[in-house]
């Protein structure tokens, strides 16, 4: 769980970053600005389903 845990908080990292690059530096396109939507979903559902299971074990 930790693994999995320490995965999803980089990507949630990762992909706020290149929104926030792409809100202030340059435009992306349509549809990596979608892309990068679903994956941070994807990845916002794995941190909190780690974060509680991980807490629920302790």
């Amino acid at each position: 769980m930790r693994r999995m845990l320490l995965i999803s908080r980089i990507a949630v990292l990762v992909l706020l970053a290149a929104l926030a690059i792409s809100f202030f530096v340059s435009p992306m396109p349509d549809w990596a600005v979608r892309v990068i939507g679903v994956t941070m979903m994807a990845a916002v559902f794995t941190l909190t389903f780690a974060t509680v299971r991980l807490r629920k074990t302790k």
